[in-house]
């Protein structure tokens, strides 16, 4: 029996529970130094989230809260050097402030995890993915991913996948604050376990 080939979209929240703490502060998820994690448990305790900007260092989303201190002094006695070990005039979280003031001593934020807060802002986001979709055309891989089957609405809206997925994403930043980014997942039979997707699908980025 032929496989039907529909085309479908993964979407995924960026660094979310960073996001969602930078947000509930005001800051900037994209240019704000913090992690996820709960120091009352020793610095041996896993990161639940990285934000962009210290992943920029190397810093991976799982790291241990110890790796990320370990590569937060790295990164100042690098930055010292720069300024002939000099004495740092003052620390920053922000990456604006941190480029334009070699003199600022690199610092982040450690966000102790609220689960209950990231579940509201997912279900959140789920509602407005029902503004597009069905929801027997989303499938919810985790807190922070779907998959959705956008191959019938393409017509209906009267756009292409690129748009259409767009306009979600854009809705999704007005409405939260979060950044979404999607892919082209393709060549599956909707409605099979998501773990077999992600092994099966032949994906592109938008």
């Amino acid at each position: 029996m032929k496989e039907e080939q529909n085309i479908y979209v993964a979407i995924d929240l960026k660094s979310f529970y960073a996001s969602v703490e930078c947000k509930e502060r005001n800051l900037d998820p994209m240019k704000t130094n913090l992690v996820v994690a709960d120091k009352s448990r020793t610095e041996k305790t896993i990161c639940l989230a990285v934000s962009p900007s210290l992943k920029k260092y190397g810093i991976t989303g799982r790291a241990r809260l110890f790796e990320v201190i370990k590569k937060v002094n790295e990164i100042n006695a690098n930055r010292k050097r720069d300024i002939n070990n000099k004495e740092f005039t003052g620390s920053s979280f922000n990456e604006d402030e941190l480029k334009q003031n070699k003199n600022l001593k690199l610092d982040y934020i450690v966000a102790t995890p609220r689960m209950r807060l990231y579940m509201k802002y997912s279900t959140d986001i789920y509602k407005i993915y029902l503004k597009f979709f069905s929801k027997d055309d989303i499938v919810v891989y985790s807190v922070d991913e779907v998959f959705i089957d956008i191959t019938h609405y393409l017509k209906a809206y009267k756009l292409n996948p690129r748009e259409l997925v767009t306009n979600v994403v854009n809705e999704v930043y007005k409405q939260t604050g979060i950044t979404a980014t999607a892919r082209n997942w393709y060549k599956f039979i909707f409605g099979k376990n998501c773990n077999g997707y992600r092994s099966k699908a032949c994906r592109s980025r938008f």
